[in-house]
Order: C-alpha cells, then structure tokens, then sequence
C-alpha cells in the first residue's frame, strides 16, 4: 500500500472510528492517524485541534508540540494556507521550524494541524501534503463530530427503551438472532421460559414455545397476519406473562427484515419503595402497596406478600388513593404506569 493510500485508510478509519478488524465498538483513532502522518512529513510532534466559535472543542496529539495553537491566534489565520514559524500571526522569529495549517469544517468552526521538528526545516513537499489532506481533515472531523453525537443520541434512545423493557431481535430466515438491542440479551436472561445464546440461538425451555415461535417466524416470512397474528405483527406465546414477542416484517435500509419486537414487564415490586414514594409524595408503607396493586395484586394478594392484615392493607389503601387523588385501585394501576419512575436506572 502506498504512503498516500496509507494516509487516507488512516483518515477513514478516524472518522468512523472502526478499523475494519471486528472491533466491538468505535475507537478514538485520531492519534493513530496523527502517527501516519507525522512520519509522513517527518514531523517530531503533531497536533490537531478542532475549534468552534469561541472554543476549542477536541484536540488530538502525538509527540511534542511546544506551542499548542490558541484562539486568538488561529483567527488571524487565513483559510487553507500553510504557514511556517516566519509568517505565523503572532510567532516569534526564533521558533522551531513549524506548520500550521487551518480548514474550515462543515457545519461551522474550523479544523487546525500543527506540526513541530527540530533541526532542519520542513520540505515544501511537507507543506504541500499537508495543504492537500487539510480540508480533508476538516471533513472527516466534522463528519466524525456527527457520528459521536448520533451514537451518544442512539445510547439515550437505547436506555430509554431498556428502561421501559422494550427491545428488539433481527432474525435471519431460520430464527438465528443476527443483531439485538442494548442490554435485550441481559433482559431476557432474567426472565423465564425464554434466553438469547452467545452463537446467536434463542433458547426455549419447552418445546410447545419453541414450535409457536417457529409458526410465528414462519407466518411472518409469508406475511400471514392470521391465526394469533395482528398488523403489528405475528405474536408468540410466552410462557411469562411478563414477556410478550411479537415478529414482523420490517423494511430496513430499503431490504425486508424479520425483526421479533421484545416487550418484558418491570415489576412494580422490584423497585425500591422510597423512589415510589419520592415520586407520588407518598409514605414508604403506601409506596410498597401501590406496588404490588400495580402488578395486578388484591388487597388480600398484597397483604398476604407483604405480611400484613388485610384491615391494615384496606385503612393503608384508603390513605393512598386520597393522596394520589384516585378512586380505586384502577386509578394506582394507571398513575404508577403511567409514572417516570420506570426511567430510572435499572430493569
């Protein structure tokens, strides 16, 4: 491979964050470029800042580089010109030789390369790489920049739904999960009848589940929304209530995927009483109840679980639904679904 193409490989490789190599997630991959591009241009150190209105927003550096750029220098810089420690703004005429080069970054804000040797000076040959790959960088920067904030966007989107207990599987034709949502795997292992294996292969802990599962699948590749299906889908019966499966076909980058929508049930009674009662301005007595009556107990279940007298949980019952300003217990069933406490960290 060519020094040229060695360069841009390592460019891409920064800007996506993945080398190609079966990482299991992005890297930060700057200074690895950085190091293919000092020892293209011979430099000692190099340094790559990324500047937004009044700030410097990223910064990248390999070797050493005494006089890292600052604001008030790089605005009295010219877009796309390489200048040396003779024309710098701002340099002092007894500096090591040096290059510093500023591009402007889609999107706004501008992208600086700074690159440092001691001894003899740069070639113009170095100057004229690095004047080539400046707009370049800009790009891959700004474009890097983007993909960070997606990714950051998607884990919200990711914790959200794992908080809900919603996820998902993309099945290939014979059921084999080939992709999951965050944390589904770990999800599904706490639940009965039903486990996501490391080669991909769900688990079923009877046969009668597995076979509905394949009806499911299979029903779902023939676009059959009949006999248990609805337009949300082919459902599968679980053996936990808690859990609910429903496979659809879904267009997925304008191809058709067989996607299993995961739906799992977060026990009231798994979460800690004080943020119940935190969050409804109730006492932890009343926050222990509501639990249990929103995971469909009767007062007698509830009493039972929780060791009290029934004439205890009816008195506690009638000094919750006046402070959560219900009439029943439909009305805690509704309040406590409906409740932001099930965002809180935790499954």
């Amino acid at each position: 491979m060519s020094e040229e193409s060695d360069l841009i490989e390592a460019l891409l490789a920064a800007a996506t964050g993945h080398v190609g190599h079966g990482e299991t997630g992005p890297q930060d991959l700057w200074p690895a470029f950085l190091d293919r591009l000092a020892a293209a241009i011979s430099a000692d150190g190099l340094c790559l800042v990324a500047f937004d209105q009044d700030r410097a927003s990223g910064r990248w550096q390999v070797g050493r580089v005494t006089a890292p750029p600052d604001l008030a220098a790089v605005a009295r810089m010219r877009l796309d010109r390489v200048y040396s420690q003779v024309d710098l703004p701002g340099a002092e005429g007894d500096r090591m030789p040096l290059r510093w080069l500023r591009s402007p970054m889609p999107g706004g804000g501008s992208a600086v390369l700074v690159a440092e040797r001691q001894g003899r000076d740069f070639r113009a040959v170095d100057g004229a790489r690095l004047s080539g790959l400046g707009r370049f960088v800009a790009r891959a920067l700004a474009g890097w920049r983007l993909l960070r904030a997606e990714r950051a966007h998607a884990a919200f989107d990711g914790m959200a739904a794992q908080r809900l207990g919603v996820g998902w599987l993309l099945l290939g034709p014979s059921g084999r999960v080939r992709a999951a949502s965050p944390g589904l795997a770990e999800g599904l292992a706490a639940r009965a009848g039903l486990r996501l294996r490391a080669d991909g292969w769900l688990d079923f802990t009877d046969d009668e589940m597995a076979q509905a599962f394949g009806r499911a699948l299979a029903a779902a590749q023939a676009g059959d929304d009949r006999a248990g299906g609805t337009r949300s889908g082919v459902l599968v019966p679980t053996r936990d209530p808690a859990i609910r499966l429903a496979i659809r076909a879904e267009d997925q980058l304008g191809d058709r995927a067989l996607v299993a929508w995961v739906r799992w049930q977060r026990p009231a009674g798994n979460e800690p009483p004080d943020r119940i009662a935190a969050a409804f301005g109730i006492s932890r007595s009343e926050a222990r109840l509501a639990a249990r009556i929103a995971d469909g107990m009767s007062l007698a279940e509830a009493a039972a679980d929780l060791g009290w007298t029934i004439e205890t949980a009816r008195s506690t019952s009638k000094q919750l639904f006046a402070r959560m300003g219900v009439e029943g217990q439909t009305g805690v069933v509704r309040e406590m679904l409906s409740s932001p406490i099930w965002l809180a960290a935790g499954r």
